[in-house]
């Protein structure tokens, strides 16, 4: 007699779907697994021109605040502090500069303005003047910093 789920225990079923899910999990397909790797090393190269920027900002005389602050409106990459004023910042890593400024596209820009709302109203830091700045990277060559870019 076969067991039905009426007649299967707490223990067997969750076996039954811990089988299900290795299963499923070995079936996925080469491209898949690929994708997941380079979006890793993407993700990786992405934190790594993050810390180029907190360190290159740094010597510039800005003061980090804040590292990939995260809200339900959006994400700010680095936040920064110099004078009276916030300096929010979106760093873009690109192998060419020929499509270096473009990157950032409209929606996201709202999405960071919404969100340095939020971080400006959580740090009661509505008196201080905000500014966005783009920063890309390119290998090999030094940063390009534009300041008040949106």
């Amino acid at each position: 007699m076969k067991p039905t789920a009426k007649t299967l225990t707490n223990r067997q079923k969750n076996a039954v779907k811990w089988q299900k899910n290795l299963i499923s999990r070995q079936k996925r397909s080469v491209t898949e697994q690929k994708h997941r790797g380079k979006r890793r090393y993407n993700e990786r190269l992405g934190r790594f021109a993050e810390w180029f920027v907190i360190v290159y900002m740094t010597l510039k005389g800005y003061r980090l605040l804040r590292h990939r602050y995260k809200c339900t409106a959006g994400e700010i990459d680095l936040i920064f502090k110099q004078g009276k004023q916030i300096v929010f910042c979106e760093v873009k890593l690109r192998r060419d500069a020929s499509n270096l400024l473009y990157s950032v596209t409209q929606s996201q820009k709202n999405r960071i303005v919404k969100a340095a709302g939020f971080w400006m109203a959580q740090n009661k830091a509505v008196q201080l003047n905000a500014r966005f700045d783009f920063i890309g990277l390119t290998l090999w060559q030094k940063p390009t910093h534009i300041k008040a870019a949106f």
